[in-house]
């Protein structure tokens, strides 16, 4: 994993980490819902945090 990967899952994990568990390098990227455990994936860090903030919008997930 390069360390621009480890800071993208990091940056996901802080701002989206009580809602979704995020995974990811290399172009395999994941965010799995908390709540549900259904699962989002996506190819790059950036499209993966578009599709959290879709789903989210469409669902929120209920932290804490």
């Amino acid at each position: 994993m390069s360390q621009f990967d480890v800071a993208d899952r990091n940056d996901l994990r802080h701002h989206w980490g009580s809602a979704y568990r995020v995974d990811g390098a290399n172009g395999a990227w994941v965010a799995i819902r908390r709540d549900t455990g259904e699962a989002i994936h996506a190819g790059t860090a950036t499209e993966l945090l578009g599709k959290i903030r879709d789903d989210y919008a469409s669902r929120p997930v209920a932290r804490g």
